[in-house]
């Protein structure tokens, strides 16, 4: 059962609205709508994302499943085994054997097809 200290909690935590990434050395905290996609490196992820107009890569010493669960309730979504997407992002899916979603930058995601079905349903198609 939730108390209202734990309420209080999950609103500060929606009003921070950053995503804290672990690192060697502690966590670094990105503004969640900087972010782009994550991207499985084996025990680490990349995360991807743009500061000052830049686009920049940072590498987490956690695996994906730990942003997964993380970002489960956010407008991000397990794409492929390897990706993670921010929807706010995307722009366009391309058919195909594997499906594929371009991002507002340029660059394009592959979809599993497993996990294509939960794409369509979060944009209601």
């Amino acid at each position: 059962m939730e108390t209202s200290e734990d309420n209080v909690l999950i609103q500060k935590k929606e009003l921070i609205n950053q995503l804290a990434i672990p690192t060697m050395e502690g966590y670094i905290f990105i503004p969640m709508n900087a972010v782009y996609y994550l991207k499985a490196a084996g025990n680490y992820t990349y995360i991807i994302y743009v500061i000052d107009g830049s686009m920049k890569k940072m590498t987490a010493s956690k695996k994906i499943g730990y942003f997964e669960e993380a970002l489960k309730d956010s407008p991000f979504l397990r794409i492929h085994d390897s990706y993670i997407a921010n929807l706010t992002k995307a722009i366009k899916y391309f058919k195909g054997k594997d499906g594929s979603i371009q991002l507002v930058n340029g660059e394009y995601l592959p979809v599993s097809r497993t996990r294509k079905d939960k794409l369509f349903s979060v944009f209601g198609i």
